[in-house]
């Protein structure tokens, strides 16, 4: 006789003595009765094809997105002086991959300027995060 555990959904073949007889399943270990040989098949997951089929549902209503505009901060004027003058220098200095290494501070994480790190052990750190107490001791 075919069994079907309604837990696990384990399949497997038992012999008609056990029909009507509680047994252990051998994958989740939970007691069932073996009722019938017919195995069922596991709840359907629900797809988007079944929901279509539902009228009952009301359609999501799509919220109109507008692209992006040719206005800077500064057109808009939600930039003061100073924050100008940072993201001017921002977009003409180097870019980031050329002023920092792919290198990895071991103690924070963060990525580290060409020049500013240094190896201690099997570890690369960041001057913030130096272990040696007395920094002058160490030279780049």
């Amino acid at each position: 006789m075919k069994l079907f555990c309604p837990f696990c959904g384990i399949k497997g073949i038992t012999k008609d003595a056990f029909y009507n007889k509680k047994v252990k399943c051998p994958g989740c270990e939970k007691p069932f009765t073996v009722e019938c040989s017919v195995i069922v098949a596991p709840p359907k997951k629900t797809t988007a094809v079944d929901l279509a089929q539902h009228t009952d549902i009301p359609p999501v209503k799509k919220k109109q997105v507008e692209g992006p505009t040719s206005e800077t901060i500064e057109d808009l004027g939600l930039a003061d002086d100073q924050q100008r003058k940072n993201i001017k220098s921002r977009t003409k200095s180097q870019p980031y991959s050329q002023t920092h290494t792919r290198k990895v501070c071991s103690s924070c994480g963060a990525r580290i300027k060409k020049g500013a790190e240094y190896t201690l052990g099997n570890g690369t750190y960041c001057v913030d995060c130096t272990p040696i107490t007395n920094r002058e001791e160490f030279a780049f």
